[in-house]
């Protein structure tokens, strides 16, 4: 009689701890919800519009139209102020390194690039206004919302830049 007392208790006990259990989850997924139901109009709104946007027949090549526009840009600024620069970009997605080589296609090619060099322009054109990703080995994501007008002014900031390094 009494090892089933205490099997029943055993039974009583994990049953009450799966019970709170269950209502401490229940009570932290209710205040994630509540949270989230709050929250979630303005994130919906914002995925909406730029799902929208893409929807557009030459959203993805003027993407990439402006990620080479803005490579060329600087290149040329580049060239003009004798800096060697490889540039790359493919849809809208860029980037470039200070170095003399052709091709940027390995681990042991990207450590042969001027990081100091581009420590150097990254501070250059935050100092002009244009904010870019602060390590050499990032790429650059071009956006619908950057114009030409936009662009121009980038490519006008890097021709400063590059006339300082």
């Amino acid at each position: 009689m009494l090892l089933t007392v205490v099997l029943l208790n055993i039974w009583d006990l994990k049953l009450i701890f799966l019970l709170l259990v269950r209502s401490l989850v229940v009570e932290c997924l209710s205040v994630l919800l509540v949270v989230n139901k709050k929250l979630n109009p303005v994130a919906m709104a914002a995925g909406i519009a730029t799902l929208e946007g893409t929807e557009r027949e030459d959203f993805y090549q003027e993407l990439s139209d402006k990620s080479q526009y803005l490579m060329n840009g600087f290149k040329q600024a580049a060239d003009k102020a004798g800096i060697p620069l490889l540039v790359k970009s493919a849809g809208g997605m860029f980037g470039f390194f200070f170095t003399e080589a052709q091709r940027v296609d390995s681990f042991a090619k990207v450590m042969k690039c001027d990081t100091d060099r581009f420590a150097k322009f990254f501070h250059l054109m935050l100092d002009n206004g244009v904010y870019l990703a602060p390590s050499a080995f990032e790429a650059g994501f071009m956006s619908d919302a950057h114009t030409y007008e936009d662009l121009d002014k980038t490519i006008v900031a890097a021709e400063i830049a590059f006339g300082k390094l």
